[in-house]
């Protein structure tokens, strides 16, 4: 870990009680990577702390991205500007943001935990979408949409790579894992989509401009 990164330097508070957790999670940290540790990837971290004489289990989630990536999500929880989501969907709590001498940035996030485990029945994909649908619409029904210098648009005219992807997908269609997933009625469907790819995206541009998360699947 960096030497700027000293445990007197540290100061966010995990759920209110795990300021004394630090030391042993900087120790941890230093035990396992290299000075100047990895240059991406997300960790969980975890361990146990004392507040008196009650032994208190904590983890965070330290999510590390390069330099060269997209600051987006710096520049969402550093603004403030989605704290203001509704109850329905909500982001994880930012505790810490540090910005490394590489370029790179550090997000010391809560650890949200998934109530129903790693299979989801279709009920609750139903009920995220929903929710999505709420967080995309939500300046349909009055609210002002956000704006931020830093909001990008979702590039949808690079069909050149696009193509090339799809074509060596059709290349390994009889592969074993491929086939398992790629079947015929699922190629069909991929064929008429990337067909009728010009006038989707004709009627998608008279639609409004809203906030669209872009990176929720599962």
């Amino acid at each position: 870990m960096e030497e700027r990164a000293a445990r007197e330097d540290v100061t966010f508070e995990v759920e209110g009680r795990l300021a004394e957790a630090v030391a042993e999670l900087l120790r941890s940290l230093e035990s396992e990577w290299p000075t100047t540790g990895p240059e991406r990837g997300v960790f969980r971290v975890a361990g146990h702390c004392r507040s008196g004489t009650e032994k208190v289990s904590w983890s965070v989630i330290l999510k590390i991205r390069p330099e060269r990536a997209s600051r987006s999500e710096f520049y969402a929880y550093q603004s403030g500007i989605l704290d203001d989501l509704r109850d329905d969907l909500q982001m994880p709590i930012c505790y810490r943001i540090d910005e490394q001498e590489n370029g790179s940035y550090w997000l010391w996030l809560e650890d949200a935990q998934d109530d129903i485990g790693v299979v989801w029945p279709v009920e609750r994909f139903g009920l995220a979408a929903r929710h999505l649908g709420h967080f995309n619409g939500q300046c349909l029904v009055g609210k002002p949409l956000l704006q931020a210098e830093w909001f990008g648009r979702k590039p949808t005219l690079q069909w050149d790579a696009t193509e090339r992807v799809l074509a060596q997908l059709e290349s390994v269609r009889d592969h074993l894992l491929v086939a398992r997933a790629y079947t015929p009625e699922n190629a069909r469907g991929v064929r008429r989509l990337w067909e009728d790819r010009h006038t989707l995206l004709a009627a998608l541009e008279t639609l409004p401009t809203t906030l669209c998360h872009l990176d929720a699947q599962r």
